[in-house]
This record gives C-alpha cells, structure tokens and sequence, in this order.
C-alpha cells in the first residue's frame, strides 16, 4: 500500500452484498479504487451473522435468495445498524424509491438507491459523499493545518514504520515496507489520511518522499547490520517522482552517502501511477533497474492495465491489490484474479506480494497456489524500528515451529 494514498485504517468500510460475483467484484473494484476497504458477500445470512455493525457503507441487492433485501432491512434496524445503505434492483425504479422510503421509516441512513444495469459513475458519487463525510470527520478530529505539516517536516515529528513481508514458502522475513507516521506532541498520533490529503493538496508529495527516502536509507544503514543480506526495504513512489528524470541519479547519489546498497531498497508504485503516464514510468523503472534497484507495481488489479501492459514495463515484483487477497475466501471472481496474476507473475518469471493477508485460511491458500510472499496484519503491523527488532527476535527464537502459526503470537507480544 502506497504510504502516500490515504491510510486504509480510517477509509471507509464497505460491505457489497449480491448474489451476482460479477456485479460484486465491479462495485468492490471501483470502491478500491476510491480509497474504501471492501468485503463482498453473495447472501444475505453472510451479512447478519458477521460483524455487521462496523461496516460504514452496506450496498444491498434487494433481489436476494433466502432473506431478500426488505427483510435484511427489517433486521438491521432491529440490531441498531449504523451503517449508510445504498440499494440496488434490476426491477422498476418505483420498488427502489419505495424501499428507500421503506428504510428511512426504520430510522435506517439510506444513502441512495442504484438501478441494474447500473452505472458505475453512479455508485462512485453515492461512495464519494461517503468518503467525503469520513474526510471531515478525521479533519474534526485531527485539525491538522499545512504550517502544522511544514513544521512537522523542519522538525523531523516524521517518523518511519516497517511493515514485515514474509516468504510462504518459510514462513520466514523476506522484506520490510516503510510506511509514514507522525507522532504530534499534541495529538498523538496522526494517521496518514489527516495530513496526506494536505500533503497532496500543496504539492508537497514530492519532498515529503524525499524526507522518507532520506529516513529509510538513514535506517537502512543500521537495518542491514540485523538483517539478512537478501532483505529489501521498499519505498513508496509517488506520481510526482516521475516528472524527474535525474531522480534515479540523486538516489544514486544519497545511497552511497548513507552507505546503503543498492540491492537492499526496493521501490513501489502503484498501477494507476504507472499507466497514467506510461513513458515517464518506463523511464523511470529501466534506470532505477539499471542502478540495481527493485521496482514492484503496487496494488496490482485496481487500476487499468492488462497483462499485456504489464509485461512492457522491467518490474521485479506485483503486489495484488488487498482487495482480492481479502475476498479471495468468499469470492469465486476475486480467486481466479489472484490465481491468474500468480501464474502470470510465474511465467514472466517476477516476484509476487499478496497484501493484506488477514487470517490462516487465506495464508494457506496464498502457499498452496504459488504465491511467494505475503503482507498483513496476521503477519504483523506496521512497527517502529526497535518493535521490529523485537518481533525479528521472537521469530528467530521460535524458528523450530512452523512459522505461520505463530504471527498472531508474535503481533501480541511486539505491541
């Protein structure tokens, strides 16, 4: 996940509940895209009995098998949700309006309605008030202010997080991704999604990667005294980056002042970045490879290339998107996705991530189809360098058991 998009850990959470996979996993794409965690569920039963209360958004086919959509409303209201709902039917336009209005009387947040075939411009607006409104209420409850970022950056109240990456095939550490966070004196600690925003607003992505960039090198130079050699540290990339052609120069430059290798960083980019300005990024990736660098596409699947596509550009890794990793259990569609990518990835002869990894059934699976490498909470959160050592020293310790039944252990002990 870019450490320059918004932080998903206060995005939206949206539930898509239709029996149609295909009509799920184009919601839950365009979702994704706009930012929202996102969980797709083909019954209504799926729904109720899970955690249904913390969803912010549930997207609700009316035309359901078993507990059809009026009834599913009737028993959210009886358990107090709180989530905004969108409907949506392929019958007339009339049974959604009504339906609406159905809801509103059960005190129900109804946030619009959605005719089939719908259109996804459509459900992007509904999802963008939704997303609107979770913006504002992070500004409330962190009012940062650009000066606030400015002096944070003079400061250095930027701090850097690393998130481990774990080889399926051992169970053991195989990269770190840095991530961003900012511990203000007075507010604690400021998730990512209450000054990103700003950051991109002021076209300040670009020196605020130039501050991380600085930071992991810096770090790195200590890292590598506690990690094996093939370990790399990745960097999220921001689109700005690639307006500067003597970027990979100046890296180049700063590397060897810090005294990092090369072949210990490692630099993502997200797939929307990478096609909006194909030349750019060719450039970009081919002499960041030349230098010896890694280059990976991150959350691969979200965005607008095919495999083609793909093909044409020197990565040395795809990272699938966490959307399909997270529904690849429930979803038939966003299984043969994450089954095609790996295969593609294999063929290609390229390195492949599964982010956002959430349970021991996934993690399995993840391993049985292939794929090389996985990231997430079941793993481990992001976590300050000395957390870090700690969690590296507990895995060692237990390196006699198998390594993917113990993380959620690990986790409990490291916070």
């Amino acid at each position: 996940m870019n450490s320059l998009q918004m932080s998903t850990t206060a995005s939206p959470w949206v539930a898509i509940i239709d029996d149609e996979e295909l009509v799920a996993e184009t919601m839950a794409t365009a979702a994704a895209q706009l930012g929202c965690r996102v969980n797709t569920m083909t019954s209504v039963e799926e729904l109720l009995e899970g955690d249904h209360l913390s969803y912010d958004v549930i997207v609700l086919d009316l035309n359901m098998p078993k507990v059809d959509g009026i009834q599913c409303l009737r028993r959210l209201a009886q358990r107090g949700c709180g989530a905004r709902i969108i409907l949506t039917s392929g019958y007339d336009s009339r049974l959604l309006e009504t339906a609406v209005q159905y809801g509103q009387g059960l005190e129900l947040d109804m946030l619009g309605a959605i005719e089939k075939p719908f259109r996804i411009s459509v459900f992007r607006n509904l999802l963008s008030i939704e997303h609107e409104a979770k913006k504002k209420a992070v500004e409330r409850e962190y009012p940062v202010s650009l000066d606030d970022v400015l002096r944070a950056m003079d400061e250095g109240e930027f701090e850097m997080h690393y998130q481990p990456l774990v080889s399926l095939a051992t169970g053991q550490l195989s990269g770190l991704e840095a991530l961003i966070r900012w511990e203000n004196p007075e507010l604690g600690m400021v998730p990512p999604n209450a000054f990103l925003p700003i950051v991109e607003e002021h076209n300040l992505s670009l020196p605020l990667f130039k501050y991380v960039t600085d930071r992991v090198l810096s770090g790195c130079s200590v890292l590598k005294h506690y990690l094996p050699e093939c370990i790399q540290l990745a960097i999220n990339l921001p689109p700005s980056a690639l307006s500067e052609s003597e970027f990979p120069d100046q890296i180049v430059a700063l590397a060897g002042k810090m005294g990092c290798p090369a072949d210990r960083i490692k630099f993502e980019l997200t797939e929307t970045t990478v096609f909006e300005n194909f030349s750019k990024a060719y450039e970009i990736i081919s002499r960041l490879r030349l230098k010896g660098y890694g280059v990976s596409m991150d959350d691969f699947g979200t965005g607008y290339s095919s495999l083609a596509q793909f093909s044409k550009l020197p990565f040395s890794q795809v990272k699938i998107d966490m959307h399909f990793i997270q529904t690849a259990m429930t979803c038939a569609a966003s299984r043969a996705i994450v089954e095609n990518t790996v295969q593609m990835a294999k063929q290609l002869k390229i390195n492949v991530v599964a982010e956002g990894v959430e349970d021991y059934e996934t993690y399995v699976w993840l391993r049985e189809i292939g794929c090389d490498e996985a990231q997430g909470w079941f793993i481990a959160k992001a976590m300050p360098p000395r957390a870090l050592l700690l969690w590296l020293n507990e895995l060692a310790n237990r390196s006699d058991l198998k390594p993917l039944e113990n993380f959620s252990d690990f986790n409990r002990q490291s916070t």
